[in-house]
């Protein structure tokens, strides 16, 4: 079957609307995989957009254009806006569900690695265990950072372990004066080797912990 004129443009927009949603929903795993080619990317989908607008635009002048188009312009004038605003929100919440739906699947494996450290198990410092990496503190108390993917350099996120709960305290830090100000309390401040910046509670003593 042969697709109408009339239908090329809507269709056109369609895809691009449903492009951008989704490259802001997976934004995270895009950029963990891409790094700055994700820049690239966006630049590339923005670019389209007005090279779509210009094509559609130039058909109505030369009165080449099939009925309707000039609600298809209007479409992807109005909607680039409503996508550049809503990046931020579905970009946090894609990121949101992609770590709920990891730690739900490795919850099993990361408990049964907390309990044998608390049992004072046998487990190096260091290591993989069923193909989850981890990285012992062993305090007191003892606390395990169970790497997640992405990060770049010495800023890293993880789900920690913590049953004292401390790491709670850790809510973000403030740059003033020339100076690095951090929330979270000086007993794990340095937790990991690195700064802790902020944690958000996940379930029972499990936190959810960015470190730069």
């Amino acid at each position: 079957m042969v697709l109408s004129r009339r239908w090329i443009a809507p269709l056109v927009v369609a895809a691009w609307t449903l492009g951008g949603l989704a490259l802001s929903y997976y934004d995270r795993p895009l950029s963990d995989a891409l790094w700055v080619m994700l820049g690239a990317l966006w630049a590339v989908y923005w670019l389209g957009a007005v090279l779509v607008i210009a094509g559609l635009i130039y058909l109505v002048r030369r009165h080449r254009a099939p009925r309707g188009t000039r609600w298809n312009i209007a479409a992807m004038l109005l909607l680039a806006p409503t996508l550049w605003l809503s990046f931020r929100p579905l970009a946090a919440a894609g990121d949101d569900a992609q770590f709920e739906r990891r730690f739900a699947r490795l919850a099993p494996r990361y408990e049964a690695i907390a309990a044998q450290l608390e049992r004072g198990g046998s487990i190096p410092s260091d290591g993989e265990v069923r193909g989850v990496p981890f990285v012992i503190d062993r305090g007191p108390p003892v606390r395990v950072a169970f790497p997640q993917p992405g990060g770049i350099l010495d800023n890293w996120e993880g789900v920690i372990y913590d049953p004292s709960g401390v790491v709670r305290a850790a809510r973000g830090w403030t740059f003033a004066q020339g100076r690095q100000d951090f929330s979270a309390p000086m007993a794990v401040r340095r937790l990991f080797g690195g700064d802790l910046v902020q944690c958000e509670p996940v379930r029972d003593d499990f936190y959810r912990c960015w470190f730069t």
